[in-house]
């Protein structure tokens, strides 16, 4: 099936762009055209075909599918017809025709009882273009009545089909129903009602079935078969076979109800007696249920027929003549609780817990000693004595043991400190780490003529100072640490002597012997010459033309600039390039006085419109005229002197 936009409809979608205006298809049209292959491609710059049309129908429906493609549907009634179609239109609401389709013949027939049964048609017409919705205005998305109903309907017919399954199983006659019965030399299907597979089938009045050989199984094929606009069930007697899936994808539910023999006739029909309303059939059942928790209402008939009518309050009676009430019951309930209550909280002793009558004692051994007296009746401490281990004095050198106990101890000597002044230990206690004989530490606190050093991880450092940053009061290396210069950072890389930082005797910070601008020594603002810098032009300027100081920018030179290379297409030139609008197009005509629209509107004016020549069906040279004043900014109206497509320039701004 061909479809596409027509010529006059892409040209018609330009101008309301432009425009901004909405775009208003109206009506599809319908018409047999004869001979039209359905396969073909779209002539888009032919007409509608008045001779043949059929008919023309306002939109039923339309909505949206995405923001660039919108769905235009109609919906025929079996009241309309009778005629046949193989050409679709969508006209809109200024006689343009915006779109065709080439489709296989079509029929519409009215539905005229008995005698002719109608049909009703639905039609989709799917539209795209960048835009579309919003250019049509249209705010109803299609899936709201873009409806198939087909797989509802069978759905609902499924579910039934299931819920009658859930109630009455895979078979289930309703007594007589469908039971084979013999009638002289013949067979016959009693009439009834059955449920195969859910499906519900009723046979009205007897029915007679062929049977060709003895001895021979009787089976009914249960289906549910579309029929016109309905599905309805349908059985038929076969003699053999299971379920099974027909070539229309049919389910088809095979079951025995009999088995035929010369002498006699097995029934395999499962059966219920119901005669009426199935809930008056359940309700006035009769019988033995095994699955009841009760079957009767009597001591009798519940097998306690011996026990004796006698009952009593009284929890102290012992007799087997009587029953106890539930206020017996009950009394005997509140002993027990009590019983329990009282071994939970320990008035009441029993078991191994007795022997608690008698105090227990607790006590420890070993590394230390103690005892306490425990009788069950609240917590208890011991007091825990340690053994003496050793002599009690002051210890600074101590041994301990793996369980934590110090077995030994004694004074510190020498030996026990190595590489340290023994006089220091008695002499008094130290104010610096010099004191301890530590002479590498970073002082803190105080002035120090020490020089830190950052180093490199490798073995031995770098040659220049032995680190990559060293702190110092001197540019370079050297032997002496009097100087009278301000801080300096030296930086060493690589072995050599990269660079220091540091503040000279004014102030200023420096690098390499050079000066650091900062904030304080150095003013932007005063440096750069703004007013060397040239501004960026706004488009007025740059329409003006006059500005010669001014720079323009790559997105204001294109601003304004469009273009459309099509069969039907323009060049706009921006506002300051004057505006300028040059638009071609290809004007087909079958009758005069036709309204030819340009692909855009022209803002201001057209003032130059040149139209080409055409050929006949002969391939004679024909001319189209252009009918005086009716050239206007949106098109005009064309004067041919035949049916043919002629080429046109317009230009204006």
């Amino acid at each position: 099936m061909g479809a596409s936009i027509t010529l006059a409809g892409e040209s018609l979608i330009a101008q309301k762009q432009s425009a901004q205006q909405p775009l208003t298809v109206s009506r599809f049209i319908l018409a047999n055209v004869p001979g039209l292959d359905p396969t073909s491609p779209v002539d888009r710059a032919a007409p509608k075909p008045a001779a043949h049309l059929v008919g023309t129908y306002d939109i039923t429906q339309k909505g949206f599918v995405n923001p660039n493609q919108i769905v235009y549907s109609l919906m025929l009634g079996s009241d309309i017809g009778d005629f046949d179609w193989n050409w679709i239109g969508l006209e809109t609401a200024e006689n343009v025709l915006l779109a065709v389709a080439y489709v296989p013949l079509q029929q519409k027939r009215k539905n005229v009882p008995p005698l002719q049964i109608g049909n009703n048609v639905t039609r989709n017409f799917l539209v795209v273009f960048d835009g579309a919705q919003a250019l049509t205005g249209i705010t109803i998305d299609a899936k709201t009545w873009q409806h198939d109903f087909t797989v509802r309907l069978h759905g609902i017919d499924e579910r039934e089909r299931m819920s009658n399954h859930d109630i009455f199983g895979r078979v289930c006659f309703f007594g007589d129903g469908f039971k084979v019965e013999k009638v002289g030399s013949g067979y016959q299907l009693k009439p009834g009602v059955a449920y195969v597979e859910g499906v519900r089938i009723e046979l009205n009045k007897a029915f007679p079935i062929t049977v060709s050989a003895l001895p021979t199984p009787v089976y009914l094929d249960v289906s549910l078969q579309r029929e016109l606009n309905d599905t309805v069930a349908s059985w038929k007697v076969t003699y053999g076979g299971d379920d099974y899936t027909d070539s229309s994808g049919v389910r088809h539910y095979c079951v025995a109800i009999a088995y035929l023999k010369t002498t006699d006739t097995t029934d395999f029909r499962p059966t219920e007696p119901i005669n009426g309303p199935l809930i008056e059939h359940l309700a006035a059942r009769v019988g033995d249920y095994p699955q009841l928790r009760a079957r009767a209402t009597t001591k009798d008939d519940v097998e306690l027929g011996n026990l004796p009518n006698a009952i009593s309050d009284d929890d102290s009676t012992n007799s087997s003549m009587i029953l106890a009430t539930t206020k017996a019951v009950n009394a005997v309930r509140v002993f027990l609780q009590q019983a329990i209550d009282k071994l939970i909280s320990g008035v009441t002793a029993v078991g191994k817990a007795k022997q608690l009558e008698t105090a227990r004692r607790l006590s420890i051994s070993g590394a230390g000693s103690g005892s306490t007296s425990f009788d069950g009746s609240a917590n208890v401490d011991i007091q825990l004595s340690l053994a003496d281990m050793v002599a009690p004095s002051t210890y600074t050198k101590v041994t301990v043991s793996a369980k934590g106990l110090v077995t030994s101890g004694a004074g510190l000597s020498a030996g026990d400190i190595p590489g340290l002044d023994w006089s220091k230990i008695t002499s008094g206690k130290p104010t610096t780490v010099e004191t301890y004989g530590i002479n590498n530490a970073l002082i803190t606190g105080r002035p120090t003529d020490q020089r830190p050093i950052l180093t490199s991880p490798n073995a031995g450092g770098f040659d220049k100072g032995g680190g990559s940053i060293e702190l110092r009061e001197a540019p370079n290396s050297g032997g002496s640490k009097d100087y009278s210069y301000a801080p300096r950072m030296i930086f060493h890389w690589g072995g050599v002597y990269a660079g220091d930082f540091g503040m000279d005797a004014y102030g200023e910070l420096r690098w390499l012997s050079g000066r650091l601008w900062t904030e304080h020594n150095f003013d932007p603002n005063t440096k750069a010459d703004r007013t060397s810098v040239a501004p960026i032009a706004t488009l007025d300027q740059v329409s003006a033309g006059n500005d010669e100081f001014s720079i323009v920018t790559p997105k204001t030179l294109r601003w304004g600039f469009s273009i459309n290379l099509a069969a039907n297409g323009y060049i706009a030139f921006p506002r300051w390039m004057g505006g300028l609008i040059v638009q071609w197009g290809n004007a087909y005509i079958t009758v005069n006085n036709t309204q030819f629209l340009f692909p855009i509107g022209f803002p201001n004016a057209c003032f130059v419109l040149n139209m080409g020549t055409g050929e006949d069906t002969s391939g004679q040279v024909e001319v189209m005229n252009v009918r005086a004043g009716s050239v206007t900014k949106a098109g005009f109206v064309g004067l041919a002197t035949s049916a043919s497509t002629y080429g046109y320039i317009a230009i204006g701004y």
